[in-house]
């Protein structure tokens, strides 16, 4: 039985359900665990480093005074990745000034444009906030606002 897939997934929830700000390299490096360099150690290693140099960093969250309207944030890039010309693309969405959702990962398409790739993004923030629009209503019972991306 291979482990790499399992390695994958767990490594890739740990980071998105507890850092997010090491998802991005998760999600890289666990594109590899299949075949496995010298240089996908070396940068294994260095997210381990980085780790430990953050051990003691923490988010904070403003007061619960903040305001109750949903808001996201999304962006992509062009064909960034040098194996495949894939784009990546991501978003977040606020809601009481924390950060609720959050994803990053590969676009399923090849762009052929900055454009294009921006809207694949878009086009997902969209559909994560049409879905978080429904679950506040189903939630408290109210309409929920349009929410801005």
């Amino acid at each position: 039985m291979r482990t790499g897939p399992v390695r994958q997934r767990v490594g890739t929830y740990a980071a998105l359900g507890t850092r997010p700000d090491i998802a991005f390299a998760v999600e890289a490096l666990s594109r590899y665990n299949g075949k496995p360099k010298k240089t996908y150690l070396t940068a294994a290693k260095r997210v381990f480093r980085y780790l430990k140099g953050t051990a003691d960093s923490k988010l904070v969250f403003p007061s619960s005074k903040a305001p109750d309207n949903l808001i996201g944030y999304m962006d992509s890039d062009f064909a960034n990745d040098r194996a495949d010309r894939m784009s990546q693309g991501g978003y977040i969405f606020h809601l009481y000034g924390r950060p609720t959702p959050w994803q990053s990962r590969k676009q399923r398409l090849v762009g052929i444009s900055t454009a294009e790739a921006e809207y694949v993004a878009c086009s997902e923030a969209t559909r994560e906030a049409r879905w978080l629009r429904r679950l506040h209503e189903q939630v408290t019972g109210q309409d929920a606002a349009p929410v801005p991306v």
